[in-house]
């Protein structure tokens, strides 16, 4: 079994701050990757997303806005894809995260025909909020997946 890797989610304004925030988590001991991306349904949004090398920080990992999961999975994979569909299920009971690791499982053996990178799946450490990453070619490849049961669209972007 793969080791987990720790990632952490903030959503921040998408205002002159965000960079500062980006730049100072960058110099953090223990950070491996940062990725940032705007929101697509909030564009005043953007989420900043830090996969550690070693256990972050307190600080890395508290405030109002910031989450913590530990993923298996291809995580910077999925971030670095064009686009990356972060999908999260609060309150989820404890049977949620099985059956989403076998989701995940099913679009690796089954995948649309064309957009998809990979994903992964994460929890907190209450396991009460999940996270799923696909990494897709584009938000339309995504939208055309989406669109057709099973995602099998003939003609994704």
């Amino acid at each position: 079994m793969a080791t987990p890797v720790t990632v952490t989610f903030e959503t921040v304004p998408l205002d002159s701050a965000w960079q500062a925030k980006v730049d100072k988590l960058k110099s953090s001991p223990g950070v491996g990757r940062v990725f940032f991306g705007p929101v697509v349904e909030d564009p005043s949004k953007g989420v900043v997303s830090a996969v550690w090398s070693s256990t972050p920080p307190v600080e890395a990992t508290t405030g109002d806005d910031v989450l913590t999961f530990e993923f298996t999975g291809p995580v910077e994979s999925a971030f670095e894809a064009p686009t990356t569909e972060i999908f999260t299920a609060f309150g989820a009971e404890s049977s949620f995260y099985g059956n989403l690791k076998l989701f995940a499982a099913k679009i690796d053996e089954e995948p649309p025909k064309s957009g998809y990178f990979s994903n992964a799946v994460g929890k907190n450490q209450g396991g009460d909020v999940l996270r799923l990453l696909i990494g897709w070619s584009s938000v339309q490849a995504h939208l055309d997946a989406k669109a057709v049961p099973g995602g099998k669209c003939t003609n994704c972007s």
